[in-house]
């Protein structure tokens, strides 16, 4: 497994990305695609190193991006904010991707190859924004592996309404900084034991994350705020409404069957929509399918591949 070689990009004023490439120079097929993982909720690219093996094991290259506000990117100017997961719109990501669509487009060892997304969880919800913006970068794009999408917000009992009104309210009243209640600082109980956890339910993998984010403070993201809050919450409802027409790139979408955060319900009626969309549910699998046991991983994996030698 050779070396991640750090990039960065600026899609925008004061605004730079640091992004991992991990290849194998020389060895990689010119027609092979290249993956990009796009994470979720304050994960660092580090945390995808075993999956960039893996693809690289079966001849693709492979990038992964923080976003803005995660990992080693632009970050807010306070310091206390910018340890928060927090952001002003969803918006800014769905721009930044498309600015690294059409980065790729220019790079000189990988303008010429397909590409295939990767996303996970917020990172899905960003693509299929993307994707109902219409954005001309996605021709490029082969195909689409969405891992268990943030298409909803869970609120724990609190009905849906009340929760939206709560993080409306709290952005006016100048709190959207704030993390949400209940939240605060990476290391609390929920990032750091293994027992309820909601993500996976692999020990191994959950012990190998808290580590690396132990050993690099400079990676860890804390809980929500309240504008993240707000913001994912109207994210949500735009993915909800009428689309201009059906994503004509094909997605493959992957759903652990104990994955407390979106009803699967949800998921069905949602992808039904898109005859491109092929929805599967992954058994014994929580949130964090990359992070999960190895029969779930190989699932995953599998949908990637079903890209490799499809398309132009």
């Amino acid at each position: 497994m050779p070396e991640a070689v750090p990039f960065h990009l600026t899609p925008a004023p004061g605004i730079t990305l640091r992004g991992l490439e991990w290849s194998l120079a020389g060895q990689t097929a010119a027609s092979a695609p290249l993956v990009i993982i796009l994470p979720g909720r304050a994960e660092p690219a580090e945390k995808y190193a075993e999956t960039a093996g893996d693809l690289l094991a079966e001849g693709m290259p492979v990038w992964a991006i923080d976003w803005r506000g995660q990992g080693l990117s632009t970050r807010h100017p306070d310091p206390a904010i910018s340890r928060r997961g927090h952001l002003e719109r969803f918006d800014d990501l769905v721009a930044d991707l498309d600015h690294l669509l059409h980065w790729h487009r220019q790079h000189p060892a990988h303008q010429h190859r397909p590409v295939i997304l990767l996303a996970h969880s917020m990172g899905g919800a960003v693509v299929l924004r993307w994707l109902q913006t219409g954005s001309p970068a996605g021709l490029a794009v082969r195909g689409i592996v969405l891992s268990a999408p943030m298409i909803s917000i869970p609120t724990w009992g609190t009905p849906q309404w009340l929760a939206r009104l709560l993080a409306r309210l709290a952005v006016i009243a100048g709190r959207g900084s704030c993390y949400v209640p209940g939240h605060g600082g990476w290391g609390l109980r929920d990032d750091c034991q293994f027992k309820g956890n909601r993500r996976t339910s692999d020990h191994r993998r959950f012990a190998r994350e808290v580590a690396l984010l132990q050993a690099r403070p400079d990676l860890r993201v804390g809980g929500p705020t309240w504008n993240w809050l707000h913001q994912a919450f109207r994210l949500t409802r735009q993915l909800a409404a009428p689309w201009p027409s059906s994503p004509a790139i094909p997605m493959q979408v992957l759903v652990g069957s104990d994955d407390p955060y979106v009803p699967h319900a949800t998921h069905h009626s949602f992808f039904a929509r898109f005859p491109q969309a092929t929805l599967r549910h992954i058994p014994a699998a929580r949130h964090e399918l990359l992070a999960e046991h190895d029969a779930c991983r190989a699932e995953v994996l599998r949908a990637i591949t079903l890209f490799r030698h499809t398309g132009p």
